[in-house]
């Protein structure tokens, strides 16, 4: 490669690194002689078979070396030579050819094209030929090569493939710097899961969960607090009904009191329960009997559960009514979420019909303790507020939602 010189201005060349997989290990177990062949032999093997191809040994680097040529078709066929000389050995070759521009300077190359290169190298396996995907369209024989899933490399970008030669699930695995890239979820596609997820739960499973614990506890909630009600207004009345006795009144007039009392129609009125309330001069916040309401300069929102109503303005006003739990459902419908989320691997009914899933950080799905958190959080954010619709669009804007937050979870489609 006569017309390589040392340059300071860009040149476009093949780049070709090799590295062994294993050296580390394998060298610890060699004396210094041994070792001191051993590289002496992959030096030698290197020089000559980059010499043979018209390329130029750039520098080694200890078990590695960085290699360039003039074509694409050479670097392939050197790099095939390398790698089947060591597929029998404890110790195997991996390469990443590369087209790209590279300064040149100090028996030394640098550049972009570079540290993409090396980072690309670090994800693969022993045994491994890989090329960027530029390379892949120049290439003729295209024959065996495979592209990859696409990958999100650091300092570089989102999406991008590289193919190699065989099976790419086998040969590549993710780094610190280079992952398999996943596309996030969509808001919307989030909140139509969820709401899929409560259809199917209040259809089937929180109806049986309902009703048993129903017949363990003996009563609906409902007809507790209906008989608590009637029992209030029945002392009431027979208290007011003996103060009008005591106050001298004839027995016919207290009669009619308690009557009176006794009216369904005329319901005692009770002091309103105020769980919350916060105001500023930009807006205020009240909270009680299972009710928000908030207003600012912009409009109002108001919800209960199974209803949200927005108003923007004098004249914009629209409500939405939606399925909700309450009681015992809402700790079994926990329990359903995180079940779905550790037994099938971050996908619930709802998630698995959107095509997303739920999974850590890492990649990995998330387990039990997670799961279980993270259902606890998402039904007290969204169901009792009645704000599983408006959150998501007025709060998070695209980021992550607090249960994803704490339990370092997201949602990406699959």
């Amino acid at each position: 490669m006569n017309n390589l010189e040392t340059k300071r201005s860009p040149q476009l060349i093949v780049l070709t690194i090799v590295d062994l997989e294993g050296f580390t290990n394998f060298s610890s177990n060699l004396s210094a002689d041994e070792l001191s062949n051993f590289l002496e032999n992959f030096k030698s093997l290197i020089q000559t078979n980059a010499e043979s191809n018209n390329g130029k040994v750039i520098k080694f680097l200890g078990d590695g070396a960085i290699v360039v040529f003039n074509t694409i078709d050479k670097s392939i066929n050197f790099s095939r030579k390398i790698i089947d000389y060591y597929r029998e050995t404890q110790t195997k070759a991996k390469i990443f050819v590369t087209v790209g521009e590279v300064f040149f300077d100090d028996n030394d190359v640098f550049g972009h094209d570079v540290n993409f290169a090396f980072r690309m190298l670090e994800t693969l396996k022993g045994g491994a030929l890989a090329i960027s995907e530029s390379t892949y369209h120049i290439l003729k024989d295209k024959n065996g090569f495979l592209p990859t899933k696409e990958l999100s490399v650091k300092g570089v970008g989102d999406g991008i493939k590289i193919f190699v030669y065989g099976d790419p699930e086998r040969f590549v695995s993710e780094t610190d710097d280079v992952r398999f890239y996943v596309k996030p979820a969509g808001l919307w596609e989030r909140f139509i899961a969820f709401y899929l997820d409560v259809i199917v739960f209040v259809s089937s499973v929180g109806l049986i969960t309902t009703f048993a614990f129903r017949g363990l506890f003996g009563h609906d909630k409902n007809e507790v607090l209906q008989k608590i009600d009637a029992s209030q207004e029945s002392e009431i009345a027979k208290i007011e009904g003996e103060e009008i006795t005591k106050s001298g009144d004839v027995a016919e007039s207290g009669a009619v009191e308690k009557r009176e009392v006794n009216d369904p129609e005329k319901k005692i009125p009770q002091e309103d329960i105020k769980l919350f309330e916060f105001e500023t001069p930009l807006g205020k916040i009240k909270a009680g009997r299972g009710e928000l309401e908030i207003e600012t300069q912009g409009g109002e929102i108001y919800t209960e559960p199974g209803k949200v109503e927005i108003k923007i303005g004098e004249e914009k006003k629209f409500s939405i009514s939606y399925l909700y739990l309450s009681g015992i459902e809402i700790f079994m419908f926990a329990i359903y979420l995180s079940l779905s989320w550790f037994f099938f691997k971050g996908r619930t009914l709802g998630e698995w019909i959107m095509k997303i899933r739920v999974e850590r950080l890492d990649r990995s799905p998330p387990d039990i303790r997670i799961s279980f958190l993270r259902a606890i959080l998402l039904i007290f954010m969204v169901l009792p507020a009645g704000l599983g619709i408006i959150i998501p669009l007025l709060i998070s804007r695209g980021k992550s939602l607090l249960h994803d937050t704490i339990t370092k979870t997201m949602v990406v489609r699959d």
